[in-house]
């Protein structure tokens, strides 16, 4: 499989299927990506389909999917990793190493602050 730089920097969401939530790709066709900004995938929480590049706003405020979020380790949120304060230098070291942004080291909930979806006091 060749890696595209576009999919490699941003997660991606579900085409026609009212996707609300932003997934990394850990299989994807890279030429349609590269040529459409959409294409066939697998999500690292196992979802299988069509995918696309999201635009601005939604690649900015759009949740992370929470499966995929616990399957890699990262923390939940909102917006692509890339897009995320804590994250965006964790995202450039690994992708300008040519490292699998999918291996980052894990993050625990406790190692940052609250989001709004998770509000302080409250536990997974």
């Amino acid at each position: 499989m060749n890696k595209s730089p576009l999919v490699e920097w941003s997660w991606v969401y579900t085409v026609g299927r009212g996707g609300y939530r932003l997934h990394p790709l850990i299989e994807y066709d890279s030429k349609a990506f590269e040529e459409m900004c959409e294409g066939e995938g697998v999500t690292s929480c196992g979802i299988r389909g069509r995918f696309a590049i999201p635009g601005l706003f939604s690649r900015m405020g759009m949740p992370r999917c929470s499966r995929c979020c616990d399957a890699l380790g990262w923390p939940r949120g909102n917006g692509s990793p890339k897009n995320d304060d804590m994250l965006r230098p964790l995202m450039e070291a690994l992708l300008t190493s040519g490292a699998d942004p999918m291996s980052a080291p894990r993050y625990s909930r406790e190692d940052r602050a609250p989001t709004q979806a998770e509000p302080e006091g409250r536990k997974p």
